[in-house]
């Protein structure tokens, strides 16, 4: 009999995700979204294939690992999967660095979050093809406005070591090559401005009965702040949410999460997923306002940030993974960049000029 590894942190009713010996993982939570975006039969990933192809002749978003689930009959719940094993990549060329910005720029978009080290595959498969990109998806379809609230770039609160794009920006720090800067960049953009003119037909796709029932979870607070009450470093009396002292005393890291269609958040009450909204009350003490969400009422809200995303964002890209070149330049027929010792330049049609001083 296969032994079993418990893993990450216990919600709901102390459900953890188990590993077994022979690499299936076993989730305990909804992973349909995971499902949709990195297996070949989800809807959305067959849909951003198809049309990516139409549009620039490859699939943008081939780097997105592939993952083989078991029970997609029962995804709203569980599932069964296989761990994605991949080979250490130590090199990159100039069009799977554009790859990589495209993945950057769906999680952006898609507004997924909580993409930490640990919740990224980056390496190669068994026959050597770039993998990059989200391995657990649960906080999805916020609406960002630059790609570092991903949490796979460093900010002032989150640490570089931490980010989900470490181990690419060692190997960008170590090649010191430019036009894999500019690469990255002009794969973000392609992303962005891809998905906004495609925003309509993910929307029909989004319209299925089954995404309404799908929970998208919404972190409240830092799972190290939960831990000092369930490790007994601080008393449940302080918690002044009565919706996190019914899941910290129950030995669970609080876990909220909404629905398409509703502004509620919800948590679960018994292990047979049953759930019910918290008070509007109790939101005034966590730590987090509950904005509307990308997909309201099953159709997708324009992101108002949009213009932001696309500027802005090039330049963090930039500035991330061109911050060891001292001067460079790249002149190609979809993107232009000059970097000297006090400024980053880029040109895209696109975006127009855009400009950050080092």
């Amino acid at each position: 009999m296969n032994s079993i590894k418990y893993t990450g942190d216990p919600h709901n009713f102390q459900k953890r995700v188990n590993i077994t010996e022979d690499k299936y993982i076993m989730k305990p939570r909804c992973s349909l979204w995971e499902y949709e975006f990195l297996s070949n039969d989800g809807s959305i990933r067959r849909l951003l294939k198809q049309k990516s192809i139409q549009e620039f002749g490859h699939d943008l978003f081939a780097a997105l690992p592939q993952v083989m689930y078991y029970n997609k009959e029962d995804l709203l719940q569980s599932s069964v999967l296989e761990k994605v094993i991949l080979d250490r990549c130590v090199n990159l060329d100039d069009y799977e660095c554009l790859l990589i910005g495209a993945v950057i720029g769906l999680c952006a978009w898609f507004g997924m979050s909580d993409l930490h080290k640990n919740n990224i595959v980056f390496g190669r498969d068994s026959t050597g093809k770039l993998k990059f990109g989200p391995i657990d998806i649960e906080c999805i379809f916020d609406n960002f406005a630059l790609p570092s609230q991903t949490h796979l770039m460093p900010t002032k609160d989150f640490k570089e070591k931490n980010c989900g794009l470490i181990d690419i920006v060692k190997i960008l720090d170590r090649c010191k090559i430019s036009s894999m800067g500019a690469s990255i960049c002009l794969g973000y953009i392609d992303s962005v401005r891809f998905l906004e003119e495609i925003e309509e037909e993910i929307s029909c796709q989004m319209s299925v009965d089954c995404y309404k029932k799908a929970p998208i979870r919404v972190i409240t607070k830092q799972t190290s702040d939960y831990k000092k009450y369930i490790s007994g470093c601080q008393s449940l009396n302080d918690v002044m949410c009565k919706s996190e002292v019914v899941q910290l005393s129950r030995g669970d890291i609080p876990y909220y999460f909404r629905l398409l269609d509703s502004q509620n958040l919800y948590y679960y009450t018994n292990k047979l997923y049953d759930f019910i909204p918290i008070k509007e009350t109790e939101l005034s003490y966590l730590t987090t306002s509950i904005e509307k969400p990308k997909i309201y009422h099953k159709k997708l809200t324009r992101n108002p940030h949009h213009l932001t995303l696309l500027k802005a964002g090039t330049l963090q890209l930039s500035k991330l993974f061109c911050r060891n070149i001292r001067a460079g330049s790249v002149n190609r027929k979809k993107i232009r960049l000059n970097i000297d010792d006090k400024k980053i330049f880029i040109y895209n049609h696109h975006i127009g000029e855009v400009l950050c001083l080092r």
